[in-house]
């Protein structure tokens, strides 16, 4: 009875309408020689659920992906509200400068690199340090989903434990290789979704130990590696960073300080995870569901 429970959980994708999205051909802002698609979100909605730091998911496609539009050539990247900015020639000259040694350096990038290099851009441009860490945290996102994907109705840390408790439980039961190994990778990933990397670990040890693995599921496996121990965590750092800028100008930012915990949090620096989230649990400005998150975490987080 608890499998088919787990796979709606892990598997389905509920029958709800895909975020919508409108595309458009324009001229690059800095080089009318080139080109850039621009992406204008129609419509979305959240079946996929949330993660503790502020992440939603829609049933389809999350339009973060879409959301920073780069220039075909030049690689020049910004949200499409900015695409349709207009720079001076001496603006223009002044952002290739900077800007040509990124694009030999990232070439055909990620979704997320193109985040970065966006990056470049808005720090060019003044953007203060909650803007910078936001985008960062945005680029996060972005890996974060390639790694895990969707899972419908996965809401927040509580069903993400509850889920990891009873998913062990049934890989106590007799089940299929097919099913076991599905269990297995997708209890890996909704482990990673709530930063309980302990279970990570050992799920995704579990699925690669499986000697039937196909090729493509092994370097599925791997991909999910890189994304969550390698570039999720860079992508946060930077977040990071700018946030803790943006504190010492807004020390009572009770929103930053609830993200900055989290951000610890799923850096394995639980110590300054349990200092901010307490900070942020004093502000008056945090949302109850916020408030219940973090008694949970507390609560559950290694010591």
């Amino acid at each position: 009875m608890f499998f088919s429970i787990l796979w709606s959980v892990l598997f389905s994708v509920p029958l709800a309408e895909a975020t919508g999205i409108h595309t458009t051909d324009a001229t690059c802002p800095i080089d009318e020689n080139d080109t850039v698609k621009l992406y204008f979100e129609v419509s979305s909605n959240e079946y996929g659920g949330f993660d503790s730091d502020g992440a939603t998911y829609s049933s389809g496609t999350q339009f973060r992906e879409h959301a920073i539009s780069t220039c075909t050539k030049t690689l020049f990247s910004a949200y499409t509200k900015d695409m349709q900015q207009s720079f001076s020639p001496s603006e223009q000259a002044e952002i290739k400068t900077w800007l040509t040694p990124l694009a030999q350096q990232y070439q055909s990038p990620t979704v997320w690199e193109r985040y970065e290099i966006a990056a470049s851009f808005y720090r060019w441009q003044g953007k203060d340090a909650l803007f910078l860490g936001n985008l960062y945290l945005e680029a996060a996102w972005t890996a974060r989903d390639q790694a895990v994907g969707i899972h419908p109705d996965l809401k927040g840390p509580v069903v993400a434990d509850q889920i990891l408790a009873q998913g062990k439980s049934e890989l106590d039961k007799e089940l299929t290789s097919e099913q076991r190994k599905m269990v297995t990778y997708n209890l890996a990933r909704v482990a990673h979704r709530n930063a309980r990397f302990v279970e990570r670990e050992h799920y995704i040890q579990q699925f690669l130990n499986d000697p039937q693995l196909m090729v493509y599921e092994r370097e599925a496996a791997t991909e999910f590696i890189t994304l969550t121990t390698e570039v999720e965590p860079r992508l946060l750092r930077l977040a990071l960073a700018e946030y803790l800028l943006h504190l010492q100008k807004a020390p009572n930012d009770g929103q930053t300080q609830y993200i900055v915990g989290d951000i610890f949090r799923r850096l394995g620096q639980h110590k300054e995870a349990q200092q901010y989230f307490e900070k942020a649990n004093r502000s008056a400005y945090l949302h109850p569901e916020q408030r219940m998150i973090i008694a949970h975490l507390l609560e559950t987080m290694p010591k």
